[in-house]
């Protein structure tokens, strides 16, 4: 929420956008609530295939987003002291 507060990024599901602004304590809480709604569904579907591709989908997914984040973090504090 930092992020999209200081206008670094945007919140990209498009029923969430207006909440994030308007409601961030209710943001946080739907962003978690729907996130534990998919692993707990997959969980349950863990023997099935699809569910498999999946789970290795959103990993992957997640993954990049983290990469992405620390990359903007290296960034945003090794800038100030090694210009750029």
């Amino acid at each position: 929420m930092l992020w999209i507060s200081n206008g670094l990024a945007v919140e990209a599901n498009p029923l969430l956008g207006d909440l994030v602004d308007r409601h961030p304590v209710a943001f946080a809480c739907a962003k978690l609530t729907l996130v534990s709604l998919g692993t707990w569904l997959l969980w349950r579907r863990r023997r099935e295939p699809l569910a498999v591709v999946a789970v290795f989908i959103a990993f992957l997914a997640y993954y990049l987003l983290l990469l992405i984040h620390l990359q903007a973090l290296r960034i945003a504090v090794l800038e100030p002291f090694v210009g750029g």
